[in-house]
């Protein structure tokens, strides 16, 4: 595996950020089946081994592993940089192999047959120079005949132009069933194409704010042909592509790059 220099304690203490979230991630996404049905349609019986890259607290992964289980032995692994996540998912399902690492420098040796990075997260690699590191690293994670599936968004420029603030992001159920909600604001710097959100959970109810920190997530936004460049650079081709987890077929207009690669063929 090639190696990389450790993790920042600028990216520690991002990840540390989402710790005193974990035990409301799960409610918070509840609307997750769409990447569920796309990613265990992925699933057939030549994917044996199986690597889910900033996993969290594991929903979708464990609903690979199920797949995978349903058709014989499997080798499931998931990596997260937030230690609270893994702690989460390991407690959900002690049978996957949940380590705490980076996109960029997976604690994992292949072969895979199938890797997957859901639900945007491939977004928080905030420059070209971490999105090449991690796509490399796939690629010398991959088994000859392997794939790597990921969903980002589609930059929607307009929308970029005026994101809004202080709107409601989310309504949820909390672990002890009380009604919350999250108040997001964004920025979005168009240099360095990264969109800023910052969340604020409060009681739906009254309004009053929970006693947990803000929850700072930064996102690149990586238009098609500069992401097309990177996988290209990294020794990856793109083999299916979509506008969507429903298999939309893609357009410019679509709103998410939904993306199958594969090993490209030595020159």
């Amino acid at each position: 595996m090639t190696a990389f220099p450790p993790v920042s304690p600028a990216d520690a203490a991002a990840a540390n950020a989402y710790d005193p979230w974990a035990p409301y991630y799960d409610a918070i996404h509840a609307t997750r089946p769409p990447h569920v049905a796309f990613y265990t349609g992925l699933i057939g019986p030549g994917v044996r081994r199986l690597l889910d890259m900033g996993c969290g607290t594991g929903s979708v992964t464990r609903a690979m592993a199920a797949a995978m289980r349903a058709q014989g032995p499997a080798q499931v692994a998931g990596f997260d940089l937030s230690e609270r996540m893994i702690a989460a998912a390991r407690a959900a399902d002690p049978g996957i192999d949940w380590r705490v690492g980076d996109l960029r420098d997976p604690p994992f040796d292949g072969p895979f047959d199938l890797v997957t990075c859901t639900f945007h997260t491939m977004q928080v690699l905030q420059t070209d120079a971490d999105m090449a590191r991690c796509l490399a690293a796939v690629r010398g994670l991959l088994a000859a005949d392997g794939r790597f599936a990921f969903d980002i968004y589609n930059p929607n420029r307009a929308w970029l132009a005026r994101v809004p603030s202080g709107r409601v992001a989310h309504r949820f159920a909390g672990p002890d069933g009380r009604a919350l909600r999250i108040i997001e604001d964004l920025s979005y710097d168009p240099g360095t194409e990264v969109l800023t959100g910052w969340w604020h959970l409060q009681d739906d109810a009254t309004g009053a704010a929970l006693d947990l920190p803000p929850l700072v997530h930064k996102v690149r936004q990586y238009a098609p042909d500069r992401l097309a460049a990177l996988i290209a650079a990294a020794g990856l081709r793109v083999q299916q592509r979509w506008g969507d987890l429903d298999l939309t077929p893609w357009t410019d207009r679509a709103r998410r790059q939904v993306l199958v690669l594969g090993r490209a063929d030595p020159a």
